[in-house]
């Protein structure tokens, strides 16, 4: 795994804030997508991952807002802003989510207690790296084998989210999301999960009756009252 390729490369950051940092992208046309060794990255575009490179540790980010700057909007046309040497140049802003070891990029630190410098340079996240620092949340050190559940991918891009199973327990969890959005299927995964590859212990209270045939290895005991 090679976080800093300069093929990945999406711009230089140009400040640096206790909140975000901010960074400058040299051409309109590294917003775009692309392809790289048959994977696809999503250059600078709103809510795509991205890495800074530091000199002991490295930076894990994720671009949540981008403009271009006030003089270079009057400018802007379909035509101008796709030329191979566009003049435009957006920034973004990036929240940082974590440090990882230069040398040793498996190794990720939740805790961001220190910055990049002005003018590092930032590099598109593959899905590999991101798919790696998913399964290691909620993993004790030491622990192995730790059994994963794949639940799915990330929006943002094609991450597969395996997520440790026994990170759901000795702490809060909670499933949000929209009608429609796949609360339900996520819960029942995520039962039939631990039921088939943990020891682990579940009670559901389930008042509507959907999780009955969520698994033949689970006990299903329903309730009845009458009024």
């Amino acid at each position: 795994m090679k976080p800093f390729d300069h093929n990945k490369f999406v711009g230089y950051i140009c400040e640096v804030t206790p909140q975000y940092v901010r960074m400058q992208i040299p051409s309109a046309r590294l917003l775009h997508s692309f392809y790289f060794n048959g994977e696809i990255y999503f250059g600078g575009s709103v809510g795509s991952f991205v890495v800074i490179e530091g000199q002991e540790y490295g930076f894990l980010g994720r671009i949540f807002e981008q403009s271009l700057p006030q003089g270079e909007r009057a400018e802007i046309t379909d035509k101008n802003i796709n030329e191979k040497d566009t003049m435009f140049h957006p920034i973004a802003k990036i929240e940082l989510l974590a440090l990882f070891d230069v040398y040793k990029p498996e190794v990720i630190n939740k805790t961001v207690s220190r910055y990049p410098s002005v003018g590092a340079k930032v590099y598109s996240c593959s899905d590999e790296q991101m798919g790696m620092y998913i399964s290691k949340f909620g993993i004790k050190k030491g622990e192995l084998d730790a059994p994963l559940a794949p639940l799915g991918k990330l929006t943002s891009n094609d991450s597969l989210c395996n997520i440790s199973l026994n990170s759901l327990f000795g702490r809060h969890c909670a499933v949000l999301g929209t009608t429609g959005g796949g609360k339900s299927w996520t819960i029942a995964k995520l039962l039939e999960l631990l039921s088939l590859q943990t020891s682990n212990k579940c009670i559901l209270i389930d008042a509507t009756g959907e999780y009955h045939n969520v698994s033949e290895s689970m006990n299903y005991n329903k309730k009845i009252e009458y009024g």
